[in-house]
């Protein structure tokens, strides 16, 4: 393969770009092209490169990667990729026990499903160490993910009262807080555009997630955020009925109230006569549009909670969901890219976090969930036919293809990693080959670059901005029919 060009702007050309379909499935899908992405490869990647930079002495020092915490950046999106390992190896687990082979661990290293989670749940107690208090709400960026990771697998480790006490943990997060002396706060917390200094956290409660600013509505840092992780243990404990031993985790009622939280602040907003959007929501002053700090981030996580509590959105708020998502659909270059704020007519960001491939899933989500809507619904809803959010996810995708290979490295936020998993998300809904083809073919380039790209980014070894990101698209590959968007999609 053609070593990786850089382009002028903010990607590599795309190796594969003028192949004919047939030739890049010959070059990305032959039986030697699936080997080299296959479950030896991906442990080879996690077990050599991405693990070892985690590891802690017995004095609890460690690399630079293990400084910080969270799902994002940090330890626990090392727990959360071990976690989704863990999943994978039970389904060939139980493929093995259908056939009657005997059994062989899936990716060859000798793991089966329980080593996979027994290691998430040694990590999450020290990510959730370096987490500052002062960071509560979100599954991301927050000690959320955390109490949602380890309520999810400690339940798959079989232990129910550990699983409900760390849903307890998570679910009090909402109206109580926390207490800022149960954690250490002299870490520099983990950080998506904002660095910050060492600090001394001196108040005795945190201030719970119901009582943050109105404005903090967004996935990474604010209560969609923190709704993804509710989301999550609903659907990792008890196999989606999110009950142990009868008890249910999450209630409705907590998702019903964040979610109306989240939905009241946007339609304040949109009530402005200048605004733009049905909802309209605000992070720092920018109406940001994508996944990360935006509208699509929000609206995607509040159709995934209508379908698992179907009680907790209403029929006049999903008709001001669709309406929003059906004009941000409409809100897009010619090229089929979105801007990463209203008013912005900078094209030059084709990222999960800003740009099509963050709202990829959530155009798919809409399509899926007009079908199946009340007719009254969409009677008041200003809503496009379901064909057609597919048709601007597929503009969307063509682009994610063309300018796609990031220069930023492999990861899940602004990488190769989370591009190549718009793309799967694409195969997923449509049952397209093509689509699974190209999210090969990026993996292939992700592995073939990697000493071009892993060194880009400040955290080269983390989830969200590094090489966890490669091996969580290697993941999903594994099983491309259910593969989602960690930390995104559920």
């Amino acid at each position: 393969m053609a070593r990786i060009v850089r382009n002028p702007r903010r990607f590599y050309r795309n190796p594969f770009l003028n192949h004919s379909g047939e030739e890049l499935e010959q070059a990305v899908s032959s039986p030697d092209a699936l080997q080299t992405l296959g479950p030896a490869a991906l442990s080879r990647l996690v077990e050599r490169l991405i693990l070892p930079q985690f590891v802690l002495d017995g004095e609890g020092r460690g690399t630079e990667a293990s400084r910080y915490g969270s799902v994002y950046v940090g330890m626990a999106g090392l727990a959360l990729l071990l976690f989704d390992m863990g999943i994978t190896a039970r389904e060939s687990e139980e493929q093995v026990k259908e056939v009657g082979d005997e059994e062989r661990p899936v990716f060859g290293d000798g793991n089966s499903s329980f080593d996979y989670w027994q290691r998430a749940a040694d990590i999450v107690p020290q990510a959730l160490e370096r987490i500052s208090p002062r960071r509560l709400a979100s599954f991301l960026e927050g000690r959320a993910g955390c109490y949602a990771l380890h309520a999810a697998t400690m339940h798959r480790l079989g232990s129910a009262a550990a699983a409900e006490a760390s849903a307890k943990q998570l679910c009090n997060l909402w109206d109580k807080g926390e207490e800022a002396q149960q954690v250490r706060t002299d870490e520099q917390p983990d950080g998506h555009h904002h660095h910050h200094h060492q600090h001394q956290h001196r108040h005795r409660h945190t201030v719970p997630v119901s009582e943050m600013a109105p404005g903090e509505c967004e996935l990474l840092y604010g209560r969609a955020g923190y709704l993804y992780a509710l989301l999550f243990v609903h659907k990792h404990c008890s196999g989606g009925s999110g009950e142990v031993e009868g008890v249910h985790l999450i209630s409705e009622g907590l998702v019903r109230a964040v979610v109306h939280a989240i939905i009241q602040e946007g339609a304040r907003n949109g009530s402005r006569d200048d605004a733009p959007f049905v909802l309209t929501y605000f992070w720092h002053d920018s109406l940001y549009l994508g996944a990360a700090h935006g509208i699509a981030g929000i609206l995607l996580t509040l159709l995934q909670a209508r379908e698992m509590f179907p009680g907790a959105v209403t029929d006049d708020e999903l008709v001001l969901i669709l309406s929003t998502a059906t004009q941000l659909a409409r809100y897009r270059f010619r090229n089929g890219n979105y801007p990463s704020s209203y008013g912005s007519d900078k094209d030059d960001k084709v990222q999960w976090c800003h740009g099509a491939p963050g709202v990829i899933p959530l155009l798919l989500r809409v399509a899926r969930d007009i079908a199946t809507c009340p007719p009254h619904v969409l009677e008041q809803a200003d809503v496009l036919r379901p064909a057609e959010y597919v048709r601007i996810a597929q503009a969307a995708a063509d682009l994610v293809w063309k300018q796609g290979v990031l220069l930023k490295g492999l990861g899940l936020c602004h990488g190769v990693g989370g591009n190549g998993l718009a793309l799967l998300a694409m195969y997923r809904e449509t049952g397209q080959p093509i689509y699974l083809h190209r999210a090969r073919a990026f993996a292939h380039v992700g592995l073939k670059s990697q000493e071009q790209m892993l060194l880009v980014p400040d955290r080269p070894y983390s989830l969200f901005e590094g090489a966890g990101g490669l091996a969580a698209l290697m993941l999903a590959l594994q099983s491309p029919q259910r593969a989602h968007f960690p930390a995104y999609e559920l």
